[in-house]
């Protein structure tokens, strides 16, 4: 005996692809927010890294000035001396 159609059974796949849908769309939201928030966060990052190589380079500028300033010292003191000994 032939089994009989449901006729419920369009309906039944209907629904079923509507919920499959809904479902993706969902996964596709989430990954949306997720490619935004890591987006967010490489943008901070970039930010940050942007400062720290700022701040190494303002590091560096003061450590260079503190050593010209050490060798225009030393050599005012040569010249001092060499003037002391002129002088004597």
């Amino acid at each position: 005996m032939a089994e009989a159609m449901d006729p419920s059974l369009p309906w039944l796949n209907y629904c079923e692809w509507q919920a499959q849908i809904a479902k993706a769309k969902q996964h596709q939201r989430q990954a949306m927010n997720a490619f935004l928030t890591i987006t967010e966060e490489l943008n901070k990052l970039k930010k940050g890294v942007s400062s720290m190589i700022l701040v190494e380079a303002h590091e560096e500028a003061l450590r260079v000035k503190d050593e010209a300033l050490q060798v225009a010292d030393d050599a005012l003191k040569s010249k001092n001396e060499a003037l002391k000994v002129a002088d004597d």
